[in-house]
């Protein structure tokens, strides 16, 4: 029996609006994806979702982590003052002595503002870290040579000659800049318009992290984290080496600082955040370094002032942590357990076929029986729950950040109430004239007139 026209016109708009709520939704999220990025309470979901998700990996590792903190804040002068380089050299060569896979030192190496050194004997210590890096020692010895690298902050602007107190000195040069305002992110590089040197061969400058990392995986034999392949075209990805075309790419966005200063920034790990606090060695001697051999073997090394002082604040119920930590974070993230983001497009497109999803199990399932309305609640609970379990395992599984997950659950979640209460006030109601009752129009119903009453 063909429908009535009342009855076409009704599942018309049923379908209409749903389909309009369905867009209004999509468009929802698109735009909040932007609005985290640019705004700060978008900023602050987007910091508490990364502390949620970081939740989900295990704080603690069942091997011996790859990098350890030296705290170096007992030397004299090292927490108050420039600390000794002939003291400071002694404790880089006994370390070196243990064959670890690299040294940084996280101390600011930059000549003062007029390309002054430091401190006095700071010639004495730069010699010494180069034969390090050589496989020498000052007294004459050969062993394994073992990169050693030196941090700048204040010079990061400055063209590479300047980097160090002695240009010949350059290639250790690392940058320790850390963005206060997001320390969910590190540099890998820093690239700028003063950058290149005579020949060319500094185009970019390598972080602590990444140098570690990248010595690490050397050391190791094992090669640099990237993402596979099917995952490749999803994730934000930035170039190794930001001078080569066919640079290894790994996780990371490029970021513009300012002056014209450019940074490979990429999500670092904190799940080990604590396991590398507690794991801190505080060594003021050669003697005391020697004593822990076991404990430097293989693994990166940094040292630095590990009190708090110029702290940042991390997500999560860490108290504010040091720099030195930060760039542990970053060593180990880089050489082991790389975290990755979903390009824009993609998080786009995950909103669109959600939206999708919905849309069609409103269509087969219209809420106007009790079976029908029970499936709907159940799917669009399993739904939610899938979300929720598929950001975990994302995060669990391949290290990827589904960041705007909990705006996606929230939308998921009011999309049915929009839908029933769009339906009900378009759909109009209509009322009898004996009991002056409202009954809701029913798409599905057969429509009839009431009976004549007698005259």
């Amino acid at each position: 029996m063909p429908e009535s026209g009342v009855n076409i016109k009704q599942k018309s708009h049923f379908f209409f609006s749903s389909l309009i709520i369905t867009c209004l939704i999509t468009s929802g999220l698109i735009l909040g994806n932007l609005l985290v990025e640019r705004t700060a309470p978008g900023r602050w979901l987007e910091f508490n979702t990364y502390e949620l998700l970081h939740s989900v990996m295990s704080p603690f590792s069942q091997e011996k982590l790859s990098v350890v903190v030296v705290d170096i804040t007992k030397l004299p002068g090292g927490h108050n003052g420039p600390t000794s380089r002939k003291t400071l050299r002694q404790l880089v060569e006994a370390i070196a002595d243990q064959k670890p896979a690299a040294i940084g030192v996280d101390i600011d190496f930059s000549p003062d503002e007029n390309g002054a050194m430091t401190v006095s004997d700071e010639e004495d210590f730069f010699n010494p870290c180069e034969l390090i890096r050589k496989g020498k020692r000052a007294d004459g010895r050969h062993t394994i040579p073992v990169p050693v690298f030196l941090a700048i902050d204040r010079t990061l602007y400055d063209p590479p000659d300047n980097w160090l107190p002695y240009s010949e000195y350059r290639d250790m040069a690392v940058g320790i800049r850390i963005q206060a305002a997001d320390t969910r992110r590190m540099p890998r590089w820093f690239a700028g318009p003063t950058y290149g040197g005579e020949g060319g061969e500094f185009p970019f400058l390598r972080s602590m992290g990444e140098a570690l990392a990248e010595e690490y995986s050397r050391a190791h034999d094992i090669p640099m984290p990237t993402p596979p392949g099917w995952m490749r075209a999803a994730v934000q990805r930035i170039p190794l080496a930001p001078d080569k075309t066919e640079s290894l790419m790994v996780g990371g966005e490029e970021c513009k600082l300012k002056d014209g200063l450019n940074a490979g920034m990429s999500l670092v790990n904190m799940s080990k955040l604590e396991e590398i606090h507690r794991e801190v060695l505080p060594m003021i001697s050669a003697e005391a370094i020697r004593n822990a051999g076991e404990k430097f073997a293989g693994r990166m090394v940094i040292i630095g002032d590990a009190e708090v002082q110029d702290s940042f604040s991390v997500p999560g119920p860490v108290l504010p942590v040091q720099g030195v930590l930060l760039h542990a974070c970053a060593a180990y993230t880089f050489a082991q357990a790389p975290l990755y983001e979903f390009l824009p497009v993609t998080r786009a497109l995950l909103d669109v076929v959600l939206s999708v999803i919905l849309f069609s199990m409103f269509q087969l399932f219209p809420a106007h029986t009790i079976s029908h309305r029970r499936i709907r609640r159940r799917t669009h609970a399993f739904i939610m729950l899938g979300v929720i379990i598929a950001s975990a395992l994302l995060v669990y599984w391949f290290g990827i950040l589904w960041l705007d997950f909990i705006l996606i659950t929230f939308a998921l979640a009011i999309h049915p109430a929009l839908e029933e209460r769009f339906h009900h006030d378009g759909a109009g109601t209509r009322t009898t004239k004996k009991h002056s009752s409202i009954i809701p129009l029913d798409p599905h119903a057969p429509v009839s007139m009431p009976d004549k009453e007698p005259s």
